[in-house]
């Protein structure tokens, strides 16, 4: 029974990720395969797409730049930036093949969790979808404009080249998308989790004090139509069972952290050259040039590189406040001393696992993901861009 209640939870997640999965393996990204329901890594026949996807990109910079850097029909600047990106598509391609073990036991995680909290919902996953159908439209459509825009105003010997931008810079970006959903799934489980941990304290605050008497917590009182369009059934938890799956939560954050260590620093970089870049072309086109339009082109894609990274950062702080709430949640229960003895001890092993699992998000254990690495970004940023308005000024 619980193998079968497992495997309709693995099947629900991934129709709640099939739109943003499909748009991977057009792209040539596997992280999985479903071989009579169960979870395999990428099939031969997936890797030879990827590695076609690789050569299809090689020959496509060499086609449209090798010739044209001989020619010196094009600056070198541009060069190297396609070659980059270039580089990227492929070393992507390949971190995503090496950690398809990591991404078969996330889903696996989330599948236990989810049953761990009994929040196995139809609803849940259908807005999951719904939201990831969203933001990929979204998402689509401001690349799509971009084209439009670079066709409108750029010859047509530009036309291949700037799609050529847009396919390797959606790339990334579909990268650091799918870890914002999984991040989003894991702070939304944590979320239930809290509303479980409210029910105890506000049980006492009503003076319920017969509920503690029971080795396990009634959970009908609890309001759910955040995430589930209702209550749940009447169900019963227990705080050891819920420390059980915060515990399943932190590995899978763990285990998350590890599968995008290089997504996340390859963006980090990226954004921070690519904003310094663009801002100095930008004030060099407009002392030289004075041509506002192509201006406003470079800062858009300053802002919109700007804006991954802080979408990024708002998800993982998002994530840590509510790991936070939990912890401020188990130590009232430790704290009270109305509870039972086992409930305390069982809520002060609940809080030791709490210090264990951190949940924040780390890129190769170097840099910290949150709200202050944005504001130190823009910070950084902006400084160089004075530095770079007042040396043109004065040249």
């Amino acid at each position: 029974m619980e193998a079968k209640v497992l495997e309709n939870n693995r099947d629900l997640i991934l129709g709640a990720l099939n739109p943003l999965l499909k748009v991977e393996n057009m792209l040539g990204f596997f992280r999985f395969q479903v071989v009579n329901g169960q979870l395999k890594t990428s099939s031969r026949k997936m890797k030879l797409y990827a590695l076609f996807v690789i050569c299809v990109v090689i020959m496509t910079y060499y086609v449209l730049y090798c010739s044209a850097l001989s020619s010196k029909s094009i600056n070198i600047f541009e060069g190297a930036s396609a070659l980059i990106k270039t580089l990227q598509y492929a070393v992507l391609l390949v971190n995503v093949s090496c950690f398809n073990k990591n991404s078969i036991v996330i889903i696996e995680s989330f599948a236990i969790i989810d049953y761990e909290l009994k929040a196995a919902s139809k609803t849940v996953y259908k807005k999951t979808r719904q939201q990831v159908l969203i933001s990929l439209s979204v998402l689509i459509g401001i690349y799509t404009i971009g084209l439009m825009y670079e066709c409108k105003n750029w010859c047509s010997e530009n036309i291949y080249s700037t799609f050529f931008h847009l396919v390797t810079d959606i790339t990334r970006h579909i990268q650091l998308f799918m870890f914002f959903i999984f991040v989003k799934l894991i702070t939304m489980r944590v979320d239930i989790l809290n509303e479980y941990l409210k029910q105890i304290t506000d049980l006492k605050s009503e003076n319920q004090s017969d509920t503690y008497s029971n080795n396990q917590l009634p959970h009908s009182v609890v309001n759910f139509n955040k995430y589930f369009g209702g209550p749940l059934n009447k169900n019963k938890r227990e705080i050891i069972s819920l420390a059980k799956a915060f515990d399943a939560l932190g590995e899978t954050t763990n285990n998350i952290n590890e599968l995008f260590n290089y997504q996340i620093f390859n963006a980090l970089i990226c954004t921070f050259g690519y904003s310094i870049l663009l801002s100095w072309i930008a004030v060099q086109y407009y002392y030289y040039t004075h041509n506002i339009d192509t201006i406003l082109a470079l800062m858009s894609q300053c802002l919109s590189e700007l804006f991954f990274i802080a979408l990024v950062c708002y998800v993982c702080e998002g994530m840590y406040l509510k790991r936070n709430t939990t912890r401020v949640s188990v130590n009232k229960l430790i704290m009270d001393y109305d509870l039972p003895r086992e409930k305390r001890i069982q809520a002060k092993a609940f809080f030791d696992l709490i210090e264990v699992w951190p949940m924040q998000i780390h890129a190769y254990d170097m840099i910290s993901i949150d709200i202050k690495l944005m504001l130190k970004l823009i910070s950084v940023s902006t400084t160089y861009l004075i530095v770079v308005i007042q040396m043109s000024k004065f040249t």
